[in-house]
């Protein structure tokens, strides 16, 4: 990693060029009426769908996959309705750079603070079983803007001045990303220091790290190193996780913490599917389809 790599975003002239620019897009943006807002979201939305090329046909054979019940016309609909919900997740995630404790009050409402409270008492840590579910990197930003000590285990684009962005946003409101070159030493750290570690695995994960799993009743790979962390720091796992509803208020639920005494790592693996796998029915439109979450698991 160069040092300019590990300067804070945004550290050169361009980085603070862009992002000059970004935040009086971002200000603009939340200086207009939510309606509107979403109106323009579900606008790029249909814009991105008539771009889209295969990944329609990904979101498709997916949705396909999780709700066989669905005829083609009403799975075309939650197609639809999806690349709405894309729309407004990236100009809600626009809102990163300028937003503030006036928005956060206005349009997010947390559920379960309680458990965030419980977890950090017993001074372990938590770790939030996160997905692609709803606005996470916006709810996110939420929660350390409301005092919770947060890191990021986030996963780099292959255009490293995007991943500095993406990983920026974060940074500048305390958010910590843990560096993938020593990941596990930094959870622990993590979890030491008494921070919640955002942990989104909902993601397909090949051999060695991934183990066969089963995701909507097919098999899929699905890391184990959550259940790993969690079992070797006695860390409590809380299920997190967001959505926005009809006007455009985004919520965060925090779920009790989740048992898993006495189970395998890949016991307790398939029970993270399984939680993640209820809360994606429960807002089908607002998970993300567009992944390839059933690509063939090969053992090696």
């Amino acid at each position: 990693m160069s040092k300019e790599n590990e300067q804070p975003w945004p550290h050169s002239l361009s980085e603070k060029w862009l992002f000059a620019f970004l935040y009086v897009l971002s200000f603009s943006i939340q200086h207009l009426p939510r309606s509107w807002q979403m109106r323009l979201g579900n606008g790029f939305g249909n814009f991105v769908y008539l771009c889209a090329g295969y990944r329609k046909q990904v979101v498709l054979d997916n949705l396909q996959r999780a709700f066989p019940e669905l005829s083609l016309e009403d799975r075309q609909k939650m197609s639809r309705r999806h690349f709405h919900h894309l729309g407004n997740l990236a100009l809600e995630y626009l809102w990163s750079p300028a937003f503030t404790d006036k928005e956060l009050k206005r349009w997010v409402v947390l559920h379960g603070r309680e458990h965030f409270d419980q977890a950090l008492a017993q001074g372990k840590g938590a770790i939030l079983l996160a997905s692609h579910m709803g606005s996470g990197d916006p709810c996110g930003i939420a929660l350390a803007r409301m005092g919770f000590p947060m890191a990021v285990i986030g996963k780099r684009t292959k255009i490293h001045w995007v991943t500095r962005m993406l990983f920026g946003f974060r940074e500048i409101h305390g958010i910590r990303a843990l560096p993938e070159q020593r990941v596990a030493s930094e959870i622990f750290r993590s979890l030491k220091r008494n921070e919640l570690v955002i942990f989104v695995m909902d993601q397909f994960m090949g051999p060695p790290q991934g183990s066969e799993t089963f995701f909507f009743g097919h098999p899929t790979g699905t890391t184990t190193s959550l259940a790993v962390f969690a079992q070797r720091t006695e860390a409590p796992v809380l299920s997190v996780w967001t959505y926005r509803d009809d006007k455009g208020v985004l919520h965060i639920v925090v779920e009790p913490p989740l048992n898993f005494e006495n189970m395998t790592p890949l016991e307790a693996t398939q029970k993270f599917n399984d939680e993640l796998e209820r809360v994606a029915r429960q807002y089908p439109d607002q998970w993300f389809w567009v992944h390839q979450r059933w690509k063939k698991f090969i053992r090696h």
